[in-house]
């Protein structure tokens, strides 16, 4: 017991986490972070999920693309000129160890026609971060899939609710959205109509994500095979369903 506690302890002091702002990112030749003004497009009012970015790293280890929290910033002009981008958002790396991470990241392209594929390298000297960053990008993440509404909203809550779990108490959750960024309520509200009529609530209640399944008694932990018994098809009389006079039986 000893020894695997000591290798557990091992393996998690030997992890690394990464956060690094794209704006810092060491693009491939040529890449070029794409330039949205006011604000990027999966945090508009009205995004839907089509516009969220996505990245990808070679090898084993987890990312998540963190969404700036303050993305407007208009204290460059003094007449009331439009605002730029004050930050994208960064990526959050977790790995086993530090290493040079290389992978892609993908943003939707300005004029808002597909996707543009940005190929990256994060050195392991970056890996200064700790695994609480990476807890919090990963609840940052689950609520705003549950803003936007995505399928899988269950699942979701559910992956919310557990890293919020694991942050503990002294691990401050990420500042309150305003009101229309707040995640909506998947169900837990008894006067969700729609989930109640369209079936929505009983499908999640039936997922039964935050409980466990009941176990069986003990000595009815396992049933021999040769005494489970079939499925038996009562015997049809079609005599009297039949019409009267011959009838062609199929050969």
């Amino acid at each position: 017991m000893l020894a695997l506690h000591l290798l557990a302890l091992a393996f998690v002091q030997s992890s690394a986490t990464y956060a690094v702002p794209l704006e810092e990112l060491e693009l491939a030749s040529g890449g070029i972070l794409p330039s949205y003004g006011y604000e990027p497009p999966w945090r508009t009012w009205d995004a839907d999920g089509t516009r969220i970015p996505w990245v990808a790293i070679e090898g084993e280890g987890d990312v998540i693309f963190r969404a700036s929290a303050a993305v407007l910033d208009f204290s460059a002009g003094d007449d009331g000129d439009d605002g730029e981008s004050s930050g994208l958002g960064s990526l959050v790396i977790h790995t086993r160890e530090a290493r040079d991470v290389v992978g892609r990241l993908f943003l939707p392209k300005a004029s808002g026609e597909g996707f543009l594929r940005l190929d990256f390298r994060v050195p392991a000297a970056r890996a200064t971060a700790s695994e609480s960053d990476f807890r919090l990008a990963e609840l940052e993440r689950y609520r705003e899939l549950l803003r936007q509404r995505l399928p899988g909203g269950a699942w979701f809550r559910h992956r919310h609710d557990e890293v919020r779990s694991a942050l503990g108490p002294d691990i401050a959750p990420p500042a309150d959205l305003e009101a229309w960024q707040q995640p909506r309520a998947e169900f837990r509200d008894p006067a969700d109509a729609l989930g109640l009529f369209s079936g929505g609530r009983a499908l999640y209640e039936n997922l039964q994500l935050e409980r466990g399944l009941p176990a069986s008694p003990e000595a009815e932990a396992t049933v021999a095979l040769d005494t489970l018994q079939g499925i038996t098809v009562r015997a049809l009389d079609w005599g009297p369903r039949l019409a009267p006079g011959e009838t062609k039986v199929d050969a």
